[in-house]
Order: C-alpha cells, then sequence, then structure tokens
C-alpha cells in the first residue's frame, strides 16, 4: 500500500512513490505529481505550464499547491526541504524557503498576510508573503498536515498524537489537547467552534476549540487518513478498511456506513447529487446523502488523492497509470477530459 510506502519513505530518504497533490479554481487546476508542479486550465484540462520546465534530479512533489487568496502565488514545498513561491500565471519561481530540516508534506495555510508551512521536521513555519521566517512552532512529532484556522486562532495535528491551538501572531501555544493516537489528517472546523479530526488510531473526535476540552469519540474500522466533510450537522468521513461513514455532530453517532472495494485515503467530496469518494483499487463511487449507491467507475490506477468539485466537475487524480494523470466528469460520472503529461 502507497501509505506504508510514504511511512517508509519518511524514515529512509529515498524517492517517494506517493499520490498527486490536487487543487482547482474555476480557471486553473493545480497538481503536484513526480517531478513537477502542473497548471492546467479546469475547462479543458490543457496545459498551461508545469515547473520546473525539466525535471531536477532527485526532486520530487507531493503536497498539494496552494493559491494565495489574492491569485498572486502559488505555495508548494518539493518532497524536500525547499517551500517555493510560483507565479500562478506562467509558473515562475517568485521565492524560496529552505529552512525545513525535512520533507513538505502537507499543505500550507495562507491567511491573512501569512503562510502557514508545517513540515515532516515537526515544526510550523510562519512565514510572511515574501517568504521571510516570522515564527516556528515545535511539536514531538511529524506534522503531514495542512493547518485550518477561524482568523483568531491556527489549528494543528501532529503524529505526536496532539492538536494544537495556537495563536498566528507569535505562534505560541493556547492549549494541546492529545488524541490518543498519531494524526495525519486535517482538523475540520465548524461555525460552531467544534473540530472534528480522525487519527490513526481508528478514531474520529470532536474537541471544543476554544479550551480542547474532547466532546465525543467515535470507533472506526480502520485508520483514518483525510479529513471529514460537513453538511447539514452531519459528518461524512472515509477510513483505510474502505468503509465510508456518516455521523451525527452532536454525539457522534454513526448513522449509516457503506463499504467499497479499496481502502480509501482520500476525503469524500460534495456535489449537486450526493458523495464522490475514491479507493486504492481505482474505483470511483458515487453515494447519496443517505448511502445509496448512485454510479460507480473504474479507472487503471489507484484513487489516493481526495476528489475536487470544480466547476460542475469532478477532477480526479490517478496513481500508477500510463493512461491519465487527471480527468475531469460529470455528476453522472461521464468523463469531460483527460490529461497525460507529456513525455
Amino acid at each position: 500500500m502507497a501509505i506504508t510506502c510514504l511511512f517508509a519513505v519518511a524514515c529512509s530518504g529515498s524517492t517517494p512513490g506517493s499520490w498527486p497533490g490536487l487543487t482547482a479554481n474555476q480557471e486553473m487546476t493545480f497538481v503536484s505529481n513526480a517531478s513537477y508542479v502542473y497548471a492546467l486550465h479546469t475547462n479543458d484540462g490543457t496545459l498551461a505550464w508545469k515547473f520546473p520546465a525539466t525535471a531536477v534530479s532527485g526532486q520530487s512533489f507531493y503536497a498539494a499547491p496552494i493559491l494565495s487568496p489574492d491569485g498572486a502565488q502559488l505555495i508548494v514545498g518539493n518532497f524536500g526541504t525547499t517551500l517555493y513561491s510560483l507565479d500562478p500565471t506562467n509558473g515562475n519561481q517568485k521565492w524560496s524557503f529552505t529552512r525545513a530540516k525535512d520533507r513538505w508534506i502537507g499543505p500550507v495555510l495562507i491567511s491573512g498576510y501569512t503562510i502557514y508551512a508545517p513540515s515532516s521536521d515537526s515544526n510550523l513555519y510562519a512565514l510572511d508573503l515574501q517568504g521571510v521566517l516570522k515564527w516556528v512552532f515545535n511539536t514531538k512529532g511529524a506534522i503531514w498536515s495542512q493547518p485550518v484556522t477561524d482568523g483568531k486562532t491556527i489549528y494543528l495535528t501532529s503524529m505526536d498524537h496532539y492538536l494544537y491551538a495556537i495563536q498566528p501572531v507569535d505562534g505560541k501555544k493556547i492549549w494541546a489537547t492529545d488524541l490518543g493516537a498519531a494524526i495525519v489528517s486535517t482538523p475540520l472546523l465548524d461555525e460552531n467552534g467544534n473540530i472534528y479530526v480522525g487519527t490513526l488510531g481508528n478514531e474520529v473526535l470532536a474537541v471544543h476549540a476554544s479550551d480542547g476540552k474532547i466532546l465525543w469519540r467515535t470507533m472506526t474500522s480502520g485508520s483514518i487518513w483525510s479529513p471529514p466533510v460537513l453538511q447539514n450537522n452531519v459528518l461524512y468521513l472515509s477510513d483505510l478498511n474502505g468503509q465510508i461513514y456518516a455521523l451525527s455532530v452532536d454525539k457522534g453517532e454513526i448513522l449509516w456506513q457503506h463499504k467499497v472495494n479499496g481502502s480509501v485515503i482520500g476525503s469524500p467530496i460534495f456535489t449537486p447529487k450526493g458523495l464522490v469518494v475514491g479507493d486504492e483499487k481505482g474505483n470511483l463511487t458515487a453515494l447519496e446523502l443517505n448511502g445509496n449507491s448512485l454510479w460507480s467507475k473504474t479507472f487503471n490506477g489507484k484513487l489516493y488523492t481526495s476528489p475536487v468539485y470544480q466547476s460542475s466537475y469532478i477532477l480526479v487524480t490517478i496513481t500508477g497509470s500510463s493512461d491519465n494523470l487527471v480527468v475531469a466528469l460529470d455528476v453522472d460520472g461521464n468523463q469531460k477530459w483527460a490529461f497525460n503529461p507529456p513525455k
């Protein structure tokens, strides 16, 4: 399994065998994969640019690229110690940050005038928009997840088992809560001040954002890699046993479960017709919000990355395929375009 490979890579220093990072807006889709970061036109999948222009020996990319709110920068770390700022219009490098001591796996968070960059070296680096270091927050384990914020506090998970609340201005710890197992999942913060996060200890927990108090915890059949998603007071999440869950947000009660054919690493996504989730066997499954099946489509490869719904398209990246890297489908599962990197 690719997760086992990624854990081994994190300890060994070898070249990764992982899966693509994917983000998109109405105009552009950004994909980090192997030696390059690609920018595609979301409407038709045509290539706008790639970075670098030619592959750099020993350099690869895993973390999802993140576009700044003003659209002026695309921030992405390589599967090494360099964090890049790229011009989203042409892929030209603006600056780089090289103070980290280990790989960039989790995507950055950009809030206000600060970039919050989580590193596998156990540190969260806060940079200004020119890439100058403002402060560093240290945990006791690798950080593989993206931080989140409510505009007042930064919330961060770590493989040291803790969920942290951090002051954005100076990086001081507000509180820390031990969730009982390593965490690689990005927390989900709701409008009521509650945080939902899954762990590698087969649990999903609800935590009060103001003080870190655990509100409830629910066991799952497998480890949780990606964050849950939320709609109408129902949490939807997936685990490595291939189970999709719907949980009530107030008590964490399981409302329904649906088993797919392979391990699920990515989050479910919402479309106008329900949920869509990919699995390790290459199956993309669409469900109604009550768990009933709508359709499924099988690809030649593995679907590890969370799909993205953008501009009426379901965007999917495929790992280990000789056919395509990115495919766009409509909400009924019909393919609209595909992208395979030029040789």
